[in-house]
């Protein structure tokens, strides 16, 4: 199994919950690329099984380059375009098994999710794509993340090895 994992992190949580979900999903013995948006090709090659996205949530949602530009003031590392944009370039081929994390402030959980969004994105061009999504906590705007969330993130990549047929 391949898998391709792409990555939108500012302040450096979802980065740390993607290099989690892929140490998973190489313990399973699957390979794994993983990217930022930016880095990575327009379209998913036909030798990968599994994408993975990953980004924070910001006002409930996929960033945005406002968002962005508001992260960056508040100190984040400034970076190309993101998960959103990626996914407004191109169609997924039928198949591919999708997944999408969010890192969300604890307080804004039940408020929106950037998996969601990512999810609700896909399903607008691409019908009938199933996305699992999961959220990772982190304390704050900023983090860190909460207490075990990094081993909850290991213990995912294994599961959707796990799950592929």
């Amino acid at each position: 199994m391949k898998a391709l994992l792409l990555v939108e992190s500012r302040f450096g949580n979802s980065r740390a919950i993607a290099d989690a979900v892929a140490l998973g999903i190489r313990e399973r013995g699957a390979e794994v690329t993983v990217l930022a948006p930016e880095e990575a090709p327009p379209a998913v090659g036909e030798d990968v099984d599994l994408l993975v996205l990953g980004a924070p949530t910001h006002n409930r949602t996929l960033p945005t380059s406002s968002t962005r530009g508001q992260a960056v003031a508040m100190g984040a590392e400034p970076g190309g375009d993101g998960v959103r944009e990626w996914l407004s370039n191109g169609r997924l081929r039928s198949g591919l098994r999708v997944a999408a994390f969010t890192t969300a402030s604890g307080r804004t959980v039940l408020s929106g999710s950037a998996a969601r969004g990512a999810a609700r994105l896909i399903a607008r061009s691409n019908p009938g794509v199933p996305v699992e999504t999961r959220t990772f906590v982190v304390d704050g705007l900023k983090g860190p993340l909460q207490e075990g969330e990094v081993e909850a993130a290991r213990t995912w990549g294994r599961d959707l090895v796990e799950a592929h047929p």
